[in-house]
């Protein structure tokens, strides 16, 4: 984590996950810090991460 994640889903053509944003697309979609993204080629799911008790 402490890296920027994006994505932007299109039901016609698949997820793209990117570090930013590459074209000025309204659909793409900053993932929180601390969360893993999951993508299938229909849907996407964020799942927030805690960080390991030491």
């Amino acid at each position: 984590w402490g890296d920027t994640l994006w994505y932007r889903a299109d039901p016609d053509r698949g997820v793209v996950v990117a570090s930013e944003p590459y074209d000025r697309d309204p659909g793409w979609t900053e993932v929180p810090d601390r969360t893993l993204l999951t993508a299938t080629r229909t849907d996407v799911l964020l799942t927030a991460l805690k960080e390991a008790s030491r």
